[in-house]
């Protein structure tokens, strides 16, 4: 891997919660040797926008906006060649994209979405708390990640 031009990328269902954040936390961090970029094994089923309405409060509440991608991707061997090292929301997601690595870095983190949430009482409050703990996952991977890489 080179030390000038590191790709790192996030990959994880929909491209508009999880992925997002980390591609704009880790951006954040302006490690002049990292691009940090994100796409979902099914993007293309997003049809409620580029970005989750809980995912687009924590972007906006840590000012991170202007360090995501504009609009969602979906996951594809192409994209996978294009990058350094490809960070897999959960193992699914790896095991979706196993057959397009050829040799890649990867890393397998633990982090699991939003799941349903039309079933909760007081809907709303308890994904802000499920979005923001879930982000707080995300900060802590991205934050070991960048303490135990030489490379950053």
């Amino acid at each position: 891997m080179s030390k000038k031009n590191l790709r790192i990328h996030f990959v994880c269902r929909g491209n508009s919660f999880r992925s997002r954040l980390a591609e704009a936390y880790l951006n954040s961090k302006k490690i002049s040797s990292i691009k940090a970029t994100s796409s979902g094994i099914c993007a293309d089923e997003n049809l409620d926008g580029p970005i989750t309405w809980y995912g687009l409060r924590i972007i906006k509440n840590e000012n991170l906006i202007r360090l995501m991608s504009n609009y969602w991707k979906k996951t594809a061997k192409k994209i996978i060649a294009e990058n350094d090292l490809i960070i897999f929301m959960t193992k699914r997601h790896y095991n979706f994209c196993k057959n397009f690595l050829n040799g890649k870095k990867f890393e397998i983190w633990d982090i699991d979405d939003i799941e349903n949430v039309d079933n909760l009482t007081h809907a709303d409050n308890k994904i802000i708390k499920s979005s923001e703990n879930i982000y707080k996952k995300i900060k802590k991977e991205v934050d070991n990640l960048v303490l135990r890489n030489k490379w950053l």
